[in-house]
C-alpha cells in the first residue's frame, strides 16, 4: 500500500492601501494566522484596505512567485527579497532638507514616501498620484 500524497497549499498574499498601491507581498500556509500577525505587529497594516491571495500547490512555486512579484511590483512595505535596488544620495541645503521633513511628516512614510510616491506620479504608475502638498504656515 503506498501512502496518499501529501499536498501543501501555500498562498502569496497582497495588501493594498486605499489609492490601489501595493503595500504588502507576503506567502504562508496558513493565511487566517499570518493575516492576525500582521495586524498585530505590521505598520503598514492600518494603511491596507483590500487583500487578495494566489493559492499555490507547492511551496517552492509559490515562494518563486511570491520573489517574482516583489521585484516587478516594489510594494512600498517588503525590503527583502527585492533584488538590487539603490540608495540613492544628493544634495539638499540643510534648511530645505528640514523644511522637507516637516512637510512630509504628515505622510506615513516621511520623506521617504513623498519621494516614492512622486517618481512613482513622474512615470505615470498605475494607480500613482502626485503626493498632497501641505498648506503653507500662515
Amino acid at each position: 500500500m503506498t501512502a496518499p500524497a501529501v499536498t501543501c497549499r501555500v498562498a502569496v498574499y497582497r495588501f493594498y492601501a486605499a489609492d490601489d498601491r501595493l503595500l504588502y507581498v507576503g506567502i504562508t500556509d496558513d493565511l487566517l494566522r499570518r493575516w492576525a500577525e500582521h495586524q498585530k505587529s505590521s505598520d503598514w497594516f492600518p494603511l491596507a484596505v483590500r487583500a487578495e491571495w494566489t493559492w499555490y500547490d507547492s511551496r517552492e512555486e509559490a515562494a518563486m512567485a511570491e520573489t517574482l512579484e516583489i521585484r516587478r511590483d516594489l510594494p512600498e512595505w517588503n525590503h527583502a527579497k527585492r533584488g538590487p535596488s539603490h540608495r540613492i544620495s544628493f544634495r539638499s541645503p540643510n534648511d530645505l532638507w528640514e523644511q522637507f521633513g516637516q512637510a512630509a511628516s504628515h505622510h506615513p512614510n516621511g520623506r521617504s514616501g513623498v519621494v516614492r510616491d512622486f517618481i512613482r506620479w513622474y512615470l505615470s504608475k498605475p494607480g500613482a498620484e502626485l503626493p498632497e502638498r501641505p498648506q503653507p504656515d500662515e
